[in-house]
């Protein structure tokens, strides 16, 4: 079922130290939005949503303030109520049972967040390649962010680190990369190193709206690509 992001959410807590943190959130409107309508899409929620401190970090003339949250699924968003580093406002931390997932919402720009491209700001390691920036957690996730809006995520039960790869072979390009050419490399690296994989998904986004998709399975077979005709 799709997710009504216009129920926004909105932040309290029963502790008055905490409350004056969120009240402090609440003035900058634009994030505040962006990242209460960033918490709706990955979590399952309320409209009212509990936050506790999560810790408190000072070192000389840095500080940096993080509270919690839980979801009706058990599952745990970390993120900063306060930070004199500006990048980390729209950094947020989620802790599943099984995996902990790294999101930045900055990485949508001016684009509105919706359910197909909320994956797309997932965060990791960052480095600038021949056509753009790359982004990688090493190990199941690598997004491609390049010139005019347009990128690719690649995910998959890879069972080794493909990145230094990946970038490798991107960079050998004589073009900006194609959705053909992201395919064929991979299938290049499963060749050349023996990597093992039951399935990747290749997402394309453009002016982070997902304009198509393409699922890979173990052998290389690759299905239709979906092309999609709307957004949202």
């Amino acid at each position: 079922m799709k997710k009504n992001i216009e129920n926004k959410l909105d932040l309290f807590s029963n502790d008055s130290n905490t409350s004056k943190l969120i009240e402090q959130m609440k003035l900058n409107k634009k994030n505040y939005e962006r990242l209460t309508t960033a918490l709706s899409l990955l979590g399952n929620f309320d409209n009212q949503v509990e936050i506790e401190l999560y810790d408190v970090f000072e070192k000389d003339d840095e500080k940096k303030e993080r509270i919690w949250c839980s979801d009706k699924d058990e599952n745990i968003f970390i993120f900063y109520a306060s930070s004199t580093d500006k990048k980390d406002l729209l950094k947020i931390k989620k802790d599943t049972n099984d995996k902990t997932l790294d999101y930045d919402i900055s990485l949508a720009k001016k684009f509105k967040l919706n359910k197909d491209n909320i994956e797309y700001t997932r965060s990791g390691n960052i480095t600038n390649f021949k056509y753009g920036r790359f982004i990688t957690d090493n190990k199941e996730l690598y997004s491609i962010f390049m010139s005019e809006n347009l990128g690719y995520q690649i995910i998959g039960d890879f069972d080794i680190d493909i990145s230094e790869l990946l970038i490798s072979k991107l960079n050998k390009l004589d073009h900006s990369p194609m959705l053909i050419d992201i395919v064929k490399i991979i299938e290049k690296i499963k060749i050349d190193i023996n990597c093992n994989f039951s399935e990747i998904r290749i997402d394309v986004f453009k002016d982070f709206k997902e304009i198509s998709s393409l699922n890979i399975t173990s052998d290389l077979e690759k299905p239709k690509e979906k092309i999609k005709k709307e957004c949202c």
